[in-house]
């Protein structure tokens, strides 16, 4: 992937670039940004922001540069250590008893904005996981091991997270990306051609394809 981030699945590039552009537009013509990505050990956000000064937390390894292992609940880093904290995918996997120290924390070590990206839970979201889910088991044989996370932990509850942010200071700003039935079908698409060898490269095409001709238009409510 390094250098190559239109190569992405289209869920993932979607959200990376967008958090990459609200905090190139928050930092303006300012320095280099210093990020904490927390749940980060994949270093995709350094793909997006070449200058930003990026450190990996994780608590599974990975051969990233510099990654720390390390818990989102209870971060290894000072108040205030960063201009930025995101958390990419991360919120739904931790176990719902965690998760308020686990945006406290986040919000603690972020010095001006902290960016949590991924979904949460409302009815369509919960239903087009289902279907993804049941696609993956009747015609591919597969169960997915972050979809079985979303369900056994429960997704996040974006009310609730917003008003832990605002008795902690902060403002907040919601942004929604990937309408939930184009989300559907392309997920389909994309996994049966990953899955078949032989429709591999026809799926990077594909994700090339998505990522720099339709990503600016997949904002539409509702959304995953």
């Amino acid at each position: 992937m390094k250098g190559d981030v239109l190569a992405l699945p289209f869920d993932q590039y979607q959200r990376y670039r967008l958090a990459a552009d609200i905090l190139r537009q928050l930092r303006g013509k300012g320095a280099a940004l210093t990020i904490l990505d927390v749940g980060g050990r994949t270093a995709v956000l350094r793909e997006f922001l070449k200058d930003a000064r990026i450190t990996l937390v994780d608590v599974e390894p990975s051969d990233a540069a510099g990654l720390v292992l390390g818990d989102g609940a209870k971060l290894p880093f000072k108040d205030g250590a960063f201009d930025a904290v995101c958390a990419f995918d991360t919120l739904e996997h931790v176990p719902p008893q965690f998760r308020a120290a686990f945006v406290s924390e986040c919000r603690r070590v972020a010095r001006r904005w902290l960016v949590l990206v991924g979904p949460y839970d409302t009815p369509r979201v919960a239903e087009g996981e289902r279907l993804l889910q049941r696609f993956l088991a009747e015609k591919l044989g597969e169960a997915h091991r972050y979809l079985g996370e979303h369900l056994a932990n429960g997704l996040p509850d974006l009310g609730r997270t917003e008003q832990q942010l605002k008795q902690l200071g902060a403002r907040t700003l919601s942004i929604g990306h990937g309408n939930i039935d184009r989300w559907l079908v392309l997920q389909c698409l994309s996994m049966y051609m990953d899955y078949d060898p032989a429709l591999r490269e026809l799926g990077r095409d594909f994700q090339r394809f998505y990522n720099a001709a339709l990503y600016a238009s997949d904002h539409a409510e509702p959304v995953y």
